[in-house]
């Protein structure tokens, strides 16, 4: 397929198929796209991995995802958020 024949044929393709597995997981292959970008998102495991990697060198590092998360929920709860703001 080359062009706009080829894109043109592939549309008729998808639309002439049934639903089913193969169609739930063409959809979800489509929503872990990022909406601005259509590039594949991370797995939390990826950013893990990156973060980590990327927090090495620093002082007390390499530090996790899930302490970067209870940092933020600490800074927030300093500053004042209520419990319901924070359990959210």
């Amino acid at each position: 397929m080359e062009g706009e024949a080829g894109a043109d044929r592939l549309a008729a393709w998808f639309t002439a198929r049934r639903g089913g597995a193969a169609a739930a997981t063409f959809n979800a292959r489509l929503d872990a796209l990022g909406p601005g970008s259509g590039r594949a998102r991370l797995s939390y495991r990826r950013a893990a991995e990156l973060f980590e990697a990327a927090t090495a060198d620093l002082p007390g590092g390499p530090w996790t995802l899930h302490q970067l998360r209870h940092s933020a929920l600490t800074h927030a709860a300093e500053d004042g958020a209520n419990t319901s703001t924070l359990l959210a």
